[in-house]
């Protein structure tokens, strides 16, 4: 891998950690987000789970993930 690749794949894997983290005690939650896929689901259904968040640094992660979408997609031209 070249090292900007290492780089991204580092902060994947520290999101991806840091999320496990924080699921870790909800299990519940957890299989909602597992379902959802935060990433790829339309806007109403992350806006229903930024909603149905059990903890306020669930809420902030999801929240962020929801403006990452939001500014991708005002960036190249898509919907979100």
């Amino acid at each position: 891998m070249a090292s900007t690749e290492v780089y991204h794949h580092d902060i994947i894997t520290q999101c991806q950690h840091e999320l496990a983290q924080l699921l870790q005690p909800r299990p519940e939650f957890s299989d909602l987000i597992d379902d959802l896929d935060p990433h790829v689901c339309s806007r109403a259904d992350l806006v229903a789970a930024i909603e149905a968040a059990p903890s306020r640094e669930l809420r902030l992660y999801l929240y962020a993930t929801y403006q990452f979408r939001e500014m991708l997609a005002l960036a190249i031209g898509a919907k979100f």
